[in-house]
């Protein structure tokens, strides 16, 4: 789910989305579970934007977060 303004609706985020993996600046990584969101919140989130790479049905798309709270509650 993504909570109302929250950065994952500026973003445009919505429930159902997939994140697949993420980027920032040279640093980059794979989503493998839905565990990883909070420790990659914790970690990037203080150094600035995040960009989160995914899908939506069958279409690819990007999100990027800011350094509010994203509002994004994940699950299995």
């Amino acid at each position: 789910s993504v909570a109302k303004n929250s950065e994952g609706e500026k973003a445009g985020m919505a429930e159902g989305d997939i994140i697949l993996s993420w980027s920032q600046g040279d640093a980059n990584g794979q989503i493998s579970s839905p565990f990883d969101l909070p420790e990659l919140f914790l970690e990037q989130e203080p150094r600035g934007r995040v960009t989160l790479d995914g899908l939506r049905g069958e279409a690819k798309l990007l999100w990027v977060l800011g350094v509010e709270s994203w509002g994004i509650k994940v699950h299995p």
